[in-house]
This record gives C-alpha cells, structure tokens and sequence, in this order.
C-alpha cells in the first residue's frame, strides 16, 4: 500500500510540475512538439521562433520544420551551446526567416554545432555578438543569402554551404576549412586586430579562390 501511495505521489506531482522542454543531465531537448508548445525557456510563446532566454545547453531530438518568412530560433541570452545533435532546422520558404539569430541584441559565448539549417534566407546570422562559435554545420542558404555572420572574437570552423552564401566574421576571428560558393569574407572594425582565414574553398561566384 505504501509503495502505491509513493507512485500515486510521484505522478501527482510530474503533472504539477511547469510543461518545459524535456531535459537530460542539465541538457534541454527540443523537437517539432516543444516548439509549438512553447516555454523552451520561460518567456518562449508558442511556435516559432523558439526563443532561448537562459544561459545552458540545449540540444535537437528531432527536426524543426519553421513556417515560411519565420525565424527558427533566437538567441536572447548569452552563455548559450546548441547541438543540432545531426538534426535540421528547415524553413518553409521566403525572403524573411533566418535560421538562427540574435535580433541585432548583442550576446556573448554562444555555440551552434554538428548539424543542418535549410532553405532560410539567412542560415545563421550572430553579426551582433561577440565570442561565437559556429562548427560541423551543412547549410541551404537560398541563393544569394548569407550563410554565417558573426561578430568579433569568432570561431567559424569546417562548415558548408552548398548554394551562394556569404561566410563572413568581424576581426579579429579564425575562419577555417569552410566551403561556400559565394563568399569567405572578413569585416575589419581595427585595423589592428586582423582575422585569420585559411584552409577555406570559395567558388566566389566564378573566381575560384583557395586559401
């Protein structure tokens, strides 16, 4: 009697417990379902963007399939890494949506890894922040778009982008073993504090470059 009345307590107090996205070993899941329910971090409305409002980890258990001229997901606070974990964020179309993005707000020590953004007009765009990360991603930027922008003190390493998109850091930042082919660029904000690019393959729309 007593064991049940201890399992009928536990499940009483999961279902009082604040729906949040599932989280393992202090990692935040998200899929398809948690997006569209909302409260990833609190203050995330329903559907998307999902908006991540906390500092943490969180990592895909699933694709994201993001409405047309819609972002997929914002970055609202620094001390973020998110793993795509192998799966793909996929936008529906339109000259609007971006991947993943800062919303022009400045945020800090953040890491996209290991994974797919497809078919936004902007695939991942950070231009704001500072201390960023980008790595191990595929990427379908619609042609012509931007396909990564970060901000200074970056790390842009051994991405593709299969269409034109432009992969671009402000100094001073390390771009490496990246393919694109449109763009590998640098914005030089001091003249001082130059980038460093190599190992990278641009088709630079016609002008085959490689450093």
């Amino acid at each position: 009697m007593k064991t049940r009345k201890r399992l009928l307590a536990g499940l009483m107090a999961c279902a009082l417990m604040p729906v949040t996205a599932f989280a393992v070993d202090g990692v935040t899941l998200i899929d398809q379902n948690r997006a569209l329910a909302g409260n990833v971090t609190p203050g995330d409305t329903p559907g998307f963007p999902v908006t991540i409002n906390r500092s943490g980890s969180f990592r895909l258990s699933g694709n994201l399939t993001v409405p047309a001229d819609t972002h997929g997901i914002v970055m609202g606070a620094s001390g973020v890494t998110l793993d795509l974990n192998g799966f793909a964020i996929v936008s529906g179309g339109g000259a609007n949506g971006i991947g993943i993005t800062d919303l022009s707000t400045p945020q800090s020590q953040i890491t996209v890894h290991n994974g797919q953004v497809n078919q936004f007009a902007t695939s991942i765009r950070l231009q704001s922040s500072t201390r960023v990360a980008v790595e191990d991603t595929i990427l379908g930027t619609q042609p012509v778009g931007l396909s990564i922008i970060t901000g200074s003190h970056s790390r842009i390493l051994r991405n593709i982008d299969g269409n034109n998109g432009l992969i671009q850091a402000e100094c001073p930042s390390i771009i490496a073993d990246n393919i694109t082919a449109g763009f590998i660029s640098v914005f030089v904000n001091d003249a001082t504090q130059q980038c460093v690019r190599y190992h990278n393959r641009s088709l630079n729309f016609g002008a085959a470059v490689t450093e």
